[in-house]
């Protein structure tokens, strides 16, 4: 299974119209990374996806995948958020550093997007298999850049330390919202992180999220 996450030469997937404001909670992230290639090093642009959970006196908190940063070379060219043209270079957080642990916390001040940013708070239940389940992401054609991130209505095959999903999320996806609506409204369960572009993805549970973390995350305030 592919890593979800695209670069400036791999980018590919459909985009369809997101509906409801959790939408509005997904944002663009870029992050400078270094491979080695053909015995070469080669510097690439990781195309992904964030989207933010919480609002405090001081920051937004946004949620994204671990590997999107893995490879980052240069600390003085920071990841960049964009949305609502609006960019700026996040504060890096806390980690799950690995692809069993595909989590990232991300944070911008909490002024920088006015009132076009909404949130999607965690949800307080576990994904139940079977359950149907929504995800958005920014993963896309470069040379045709959508002017909203996607939706997809996934149902969970499988549930556990990863969800296992019958959707097709792409590059670019990685770092993306996985939701239930629960009345209308949409309530964050997992991050958008491997699969095969086509009919399977996998996302890790915010369930799984260290306990304290995920207490944080729920409370109001800071």
């Amino acid at each position: 299974m592919a890593l979800l996450a695209g670069t400036l030469v791999l980018t590919a997937s459909l985009h369809i119209k997101a509906q409801g404001t959790a939408a509005t909670s997904v944002v663009k992230l870029t992050v400078p990374i270094q491979r080695i290639e053909n015995h070469e090093r080669r510097n690439f642009i990781e195309n992904c996806s964030a989207y933010a959970v919480k609002k405090t006196a001081q920051h937004y908190v946004f949620l994204s995948s671990w590997h999107c940063i893995d490879g980052l070379y240069d600390r003085l060219n920071l990841p960049k958020i964009s949305h609502a043209g609006t960019t700026i270079s996040p504060t890096l957080g806390e980690s799950g550093g690995s692809m069993d642990e595909d989590w990232l916390i991300l944070r911008t001040p909490n002024d920088v997007f006015s009132d076009s940013l909404t949130l999607v708070h965690s949800a307080s239940e576990e994904v139940q298999k079977g359950e149907t389940l929504y995800g958005f992401g920014w993963g896309g054609h470069l040379q045709n850049p959508a002017s909203a991130p996607k939706e997809l209505t996934c149902l969970a095959l499988d549930v556990g330390r990863k969800l296992t999903l019958n959707c097709g999320f792409a590059k670019g996806d990685s770092g993306g919202l996985v939701a239930r609506k629960v009345k209308g409204r949409y309530e964050a369960v997992g991050i958008i992180s491997a699969g095969d572009s086509s009919t399977i993805t996998f996302a890790y549970p915010l369930s799984a999220l260290p306990g304290q973390l995920l207490k944080a995350l729920s409370e109001e305030g800071n």
